[in-house]
């Protein structure tokens, strides 16, 4: 997984073509921030030595950006929560996978032409919509999954959310790109799974459905932005304790494992499952 508790931001200069250029590095460690600035400085001279050998378009095999998030904490091993970069929390795990499928991703509700009202057809109802979308997403569902997996479905604010415990695949192979794929999930979203070697869900609403100022979060912070970020984020979690993530429809399977079992706890209890509420 290519989640780090610690990031820095570290300003140099490269030489191309005779010239000194500023140029900006992130440097990234498990172990401390003092170990992130020595990350940084070593993906400094990458850059160097990469002009130097005028491979500067070319993929550096020891040098890769990742995912700027704020380390919020390691609730269970292999699995991490951040804060991204419109504010909400992030679950980050290399034990469960999840797939999540937007209603845009489907047809649109059917409504008749003319023709077809001619013909005396009906405009389909939002409620026969909605079923329509549930029945495909749960038809998605593999029944040799069902044989080997704990699954559950859940309806979100435009979509749905699928999580597989229990399969033991690495988010970055075949297998689960498989599985993403076969679930019509985005493909970004699994070309980001496969970068970072893990899955991720939202836990917390979007701001934007809570009615909340959008703040574009860049991370590492920089010390003159924090007192600010602070205070958006708290008046960012008072304003979404009014709305939950996600609602249980369906569930399949085997039972999941004991540590499966803390993750997934933690997933519904942060998403607020289970609660009468407006989910966004």
């Amino acid at each position: 997984m290519k989640i780090f508790r610690y990031m820095v931001k570290r300003n140099g200069y490269v030489f191309a073509n005779g010239n000194r250029q500023e140029t900006a590095t992130y440097g990234v460690s498990n172990q401390s921030v003092e170990d992130a600035e020595l990350n940084a400085q070593r993906n400094l001279e990458i850059i160097q030595d990469r002009i130097n050998r005028n491979e500067r378009f070319s993929p550096a095999e020891d040098y890769e950006a990742t995912i700027r998030e704020e380390f919020l904490e390691e609730i269970a091993p292999g699995n991490v929560i951040t804060r991204n970069y419109y504010g909400a929390e992030i679950l980050n795990t290399e034990s469960l996978i999840f797939a999540d499928i937007d209603n845009s991703d489907f047809k649109k509700r059917y409504v008749p032409g003319f023709i077809g009202r001619l013909f005396g057809k009906k405009a389909e109802t939002q409620e026969e919509y909605q079923a329509r979308l549930r029945n495909s997403v749960l038809n998605a569902v593999n029944p040799e999954w069902k044989e080997k997996a704990h699954i559950r479905v859940y309806q979100t604010h435009s979509g749905f959310r699928v999580l597989f415990s229990g399969l033991n695949l690495p988010a970055n192979s075949k297998a689960c790109a498989g599985i993403l794929k076969q679930m019509n999930s985005d493909p970004l979203y699994i070309c980001l799974c496969k970068k970072q070697g893990c899955c991720r869900a939202r836990l917390t609403p979007k701001p934007t459905r809570i009615r909340q100022r959008i703040m574009r979060l860049k991370y590492p912070y920089a010390p003159e932005d924090l007192s600010v970020i602070s205070e958006w984020v708290q008046t960012y979690q008072e304003l979404s304790r009014k709305y939950a993530v996600c609602k249980l429809i369906q569930t399949y399977g085997k039972d999941p494992l004991p540590a499966d079992m803390e993750v997934i706890a933690y997933h519904d209890q942060k998403c607020k499952v289970g609660l009468d509420l407006p989910l966004a």
